[in-house]
């Protein structure tokens, strides 16, 4: 999977990652549709205090499998909206599955927020996007997150830093917040990206350590022991993504972090306020 999206990547083209099991997908294709329009929550924190900040991003819905056969059975949970989640599904599935997204975003809660997925509006590495393709990029990333209401990648996946030029691509299509996962298969080295505010866009990493894991409990172990890693410094800023999971599976996560972990005070935030906050911390408004 990321060999083909590293090769196809300075071609401008963007992966599907997983087809199967979708079906009447031209039959789908020709459902009604306008642009979507999502809640925004208010930003409602002054301050930031000595908390351990959270953050869940639940991917992956970048491709039309998940999206046709794995979101409703997570959509429908009868937990859904008791905590505020960002659900990660790419626009540009759109063009596939309109019917399917119009009804996410009918029926989504006050605590439910719509981001793009891996990476943007399609599965691609911007790292490998040559530089004269950058402008084609944004505009294509524009059409489709304008169409979805999204203004945040937090599941941009590459083999590296961003450039100033990917950072300033992504600050015009998705200026509330980027979070990235770094990855550089061909020398087996991972590492976390350098963290800050790219004229006025908040760039943070994207937690892995507890994506796909079905133990509610050995899901929270993973967290604490992902935060702790990184720090246990407060106020800290954490945004996990957790794959083809309910609801209810990661709120017993979180309790059990919670009731196990005390000292590290949690508050679990939307993704709005998470970026938000950040950038208060940052010294930025």
């Amino acid at each position: 999977e990321w060999e083909i999206v590293y090769l196809i990547s300075p071609y401008n083209c963007y992966q599907n990652t997983a087809s199967e099991k979708s079906y009447n997908q031209s039959l789908h294709s020709q459902a009604p549709f306008l642009p979507l329009k999502q809640q925004r929550p208010a930003l409602k924190y002054k301050k930031v205090e000595d908390k351990t900040y959270i953050c869940i991003f639940m991917a992956d819905y970048d491709s039309v499998f998940p999206l046709y056969d794995f979101l409703p059975n997570f959509w429908d949970d009868s937990n859904r909206g008791e905590i505020p989640l960002a659900w990660g599904i790419n626009p540009n599935l759109i063009e596939t599955y309109p019917d399917i997204i119009t009804h996410i975003y009918k029926t989504a809660t006050e605590n439910d927020f719509f981001t793009s997925d891996a990476c943007a509006a399609g599965y691609m590495n911007p790292n490998r996007i040559r530089p004269e393709y950058l402008p084609l990029f944004v505009k294509h990333n524009k059409k489709f997150f304008e169409l979805a209401d999204m203004t945040i990648a937090p599941m941009v996946l590459d083999w590296d830093e961003p450039t100033d030029a990917v950072k300033d691509a992504f600050a015009q299509f998705a200026p509330d917040g980027y979070a990235t996962i770094i990855d550089n298969f061909h020398k087996k080295k991972s590492r976390a990206v350098t963290p800050c505010v790219w004229k006025g866009m908040p760039i943070v990493e994207l937690i892995n350590d507890a994506c796909y894991i079905e133990d509610s409990s050995k899901r929270a172990e993973l967290m604490y022991n992902a935060i702790a890693r990184r720090g246990k410094a407060q106020p800290s800023f954490n945004i996990f993504r957790i794959v083809w999971t309910s609801p209810s599976d990661v709120i017993k996560s979180l309790d059990i972090l919670r009731k196990s972990h005390p000292e590290m005070n949690i508050e679990v935030v939307d993704i709005y306020n998470f970026f938000d906050l950040f950038k208060k911390n940052w010294g930025g408004e």
